[in-house]
């Protein structure tokens, strides 16, 4: 028997995509309810976001479980009971010189600066510079914060000429900067090398933070934090999938994971990945009975394979 003291969950890729959830997430919350352990969902998306999926698992589910939300990238922390910790702003003096290292690499970058306000919803975005962004993560990104100007949340045009206005406002939590890829690859770098205090990750943009996902399992889970299993699919789940003990590598398309994944089995570390988290041995190693690991490694296997399956049919398309 396992000694899982509660879940934690990545949201975007992991459990949800393009508006549905992916494969065997009800089963997945039947067998944990059942548990009655808690469950941590942390993510980089904001709170209502990350409430309207959990009611959809709820709903397709039909379950319904203690939970707690740690929104973007755990910058704040509630519970359903509506209990929350405090918030963990960054340092204005960190987005300050961030923002104008940024301008200086790239000043057509896109800057979007989460807060504590208002439910999370307020965006901060240099508006000015959208239409010169190709890149179709980025114009994905874009096309999400038009989406939020039409439902009339706030959007504030933000250049090097108004940091200031940033500065003044209330609680900014992270920082989600959008450039060119080379650009972001620059980017990226100059913050880790001249920032050490503060969280950085690079996806399709380049996220920054004073916290990250582990931190926010630490601050829910306290001491028990290693012993939280995790469901994870990006390079912003790196850090909990190798501090955590139990983990799982959900519906990952980034090599980058399968390495970690290689190093931490390699470990003796009993950590798995697939693309069905509804399959019956998944189920088994997540409440902590008993399971076939050479199963398992049937799942990890596949998982792998349909990476590859992926890219040869882009190559060929």
């Amino acid at each position: 028997m396992s000694n899982i003291c509660g879940y934690a969950f990545d949201i975007e890729g992991t459990l949800f995509k393009n508006g549905r959830l992916q494969p065997g997430v009800d089963k997945l919350f039947q067998e944990i309810a059942k548990t009655g352990k808690p469950v941590l969902f942390v993510s980089g998306m904001n709170q209502p976001e990350i409430n309207s999926v959990v009611e959809m698992i709820k709903s397709e589910s039909k379950t319904d479980f203690n939970y707690a939300i740690a929104s973007n990238a755990g910058a704040s922390i509630c519970f359903s009971d509506k209990n929350s910790l405090p918030s963990y702003p960054m340092d204005k003096k960190y987005i300050e010189e961030i923002c104008k290292l940024s301008n200086k690499i790239s000043p057509s970058s896109v800057i979007v600066y989460r807060t504590a306000i208002d439910n999370f919803r307020e965006r901060l975005i240099d508006v000015g510079v959208a239409k010169a962004i190709k890149q179709s993560a980025v114009v994905a990104r874009l096309n999400i914060l038009n989406a939020m100007k039409k439902a009339n949340l706030e959007c504030v045009a933000l250049s090097k000429d108004n940091i200031e206005k940033l500065l003044n406002s209330d609680k900014v939590m992270s920082l989600d900067i959008l450039a060119y890829p080379d650009k972001a690859d620059k980017i990226y770098e100059e913050i880790k090398n001249n920032f050490p205090k503060v969280c950085i990750n690079k996806g399709a943009s380049v996220q920054v933070s004073t916290t990250d996902k582990w931190f926010a399992l630490q601050q829910v889970f306290g001491e028990n934090a290693e012993n939280v299993c995790y469901f994870g699919d990006n390079t912003n789940d790196i850090e909990c999938f190798k501090n955590c003990n139990y983990a799982v590598l959900a519906n990952s398309n980034k090599q980058i994971m399968f390495d970690v994944l290689a190093e931490q089995q390699s470990q003796g570390k009993k950590k798995w990945a697939t693309t069905d988290l509804g399959d019956s041995e998944l189920l088994k190693y997540v409440v902590g009975k008993s399971y076939s690991e050479s199963l398992m490694r049937v799942l990890t296997n596949k998982a792998k394979l349909e990476i590859k399956d992926n890219k040869n049919s882009q190559l060929k398309v």
